[in-house]
């Protein structure tokens, strides 16, 4: 998919909000002028009544009327049903979605982009596991300003209202203006399940030819990609979440291992890549010690690699990991586990 340059440019400064916010001025909404009262240009007579002349016989004529047809009532024509893909998790945001089929959809480590065929409609959706003891309209207005200064354009956004995401309270708003010299309008929403974590997401028709791309298109694939929304309990980076030592570093990178973008990576190629996974899942225990259980889903092409996909049970809830046999660093524990032995795991 060849993307619209401006849509390209709006994803790559979105990516880069998530781990640092900018400051810029975001227009307020205009008020809305009272509409003038029209005053009619003419006022209608009463109509004369004109009384024959007694000499004069009127034959009353009886013309029938013709019958009216009634209008056939019009049906509205109802929008199609998006089809969603399977879940995907996103670890490190704290949440899982569902892909709308039809739509280029990509996860960069917290952060979820969705764009169409045309590039000119753009959805992120990002999620954090800390907020900097910052409230909900605070990180909304972060967002957009940073939106604007990096667009070098300006942002009006209308009146704040509630929404409720899987019985989660959030805000929207909904947001019109320019990026790069370019028209936009769309809604920018943000969720917070916890007092640390928070989900943003802005969806937005970019430079369209259609000007109710938004309306009829943009806003029903962001309603069902939000909707689709479930939120997952993360661990604190860093930290063993249990009672139990770890014999092994654990990975302070909350994506380490639970993203295609930040796999383990174990080494050993085709022949010696098997046995390697298996020398490292069978140290992994869960945060208190407690013995997991892994199976093997299969392989999956990531960009330039070739990932193999494990489904590990055992825990509160079941996750999947992705291991590259095909490179090394040397490997430390997803957040979430420990290690129950050191890792024998050497460069190969």
């Amino acid at each position: 998919m060849k993307l619209h340059l401006i849509s390209f440019m709006l994803l790559f400064y979105l990516w880069a909000l998530t781990a640092c916010v900018g400051q810029a001025t975001i227009m307020p909404t205009a008020t809305t002028m009272p509409a003038d009262t029209l005053t009619p240009t003419f006022t209608p007579t009463s109509t004369a009544t004109f009384m024959p002349s007694p000499t004069d016989t009127l034959s009353p004529t009886n013309t029938p009327r013709p019958t009216e047809t009634p209008r056939p009532t019009e049906t509205p024509t109802p929008q199609p049903t998006l089809a969603l893909g399977k879940p995907q998790l996103v670890t490190g945001g704290g949440f899982s979605f569902q892909p709308v089929s039809g739509y280029d959809t990509s996860v960069q480590g917290n952060t979820v982009s969705v764009v169409d065929k045309t590039g000119s409609l753009v959805i992120l959706i990002t999620g954090m596991t800390s907020n900097g003891g910052k409230s909900a309209e605070a990180i909304m207005d972060e967002y957009m300003n940073a939106v604007a200064k990096k667009g070098n354009g300006e942002l009006k956004r209308g009146t704040l209202y509630k929404i409720t995401l899987n019985g989660v309270d959030g805000l929207a708003v909904d947001v019109t203006g320019t990026f790069l010299g370019k028209s936009m309008r769309g809604l920018s929403v943000i969720i917070m399940p916890t007092q640390t974590q928070f989900l943003y997401g802005l969806g937005v028709n970019v430079d369209s030819v259609n000007e109710n791309q938004w309306e009829h298109e943009g806003s029903r694939v962001f309603s069902a990609l939000l909707n689709s929304v479930k939120f997952i309990k993360v661990p604190t980076p860093g930290s063993s979440t249990g009672s139990a030592k770890s014999a092994c570093p654990i990975s302070t990178d909350a994506t380490y291992g639970y993203t295609q973008a930040n796999p383990i990576k174990v080494g050993g190629g085709a022949f010696g890549g098997p046995p390697r996974e298996r020398a490292y899942l069978d140290v992994l225990h869960g945060p208190n010690g407690q013995p997991i259980a892994y199976r093997r889903l299969g392989s999956i092409q990531s960009g330039s690699m070739i990932l193999d996909v494990f489904e590990v049970t055992g825990l509160e809830k079941t996750v999947t990991l992705y291991v590259d046999e095909d490179s090394y660093t040397v490997p430390q524990a997803p957040v979430g586990f420990i290690c129950a032995s050191p890792f024998t795991l050497a460069a190969p």
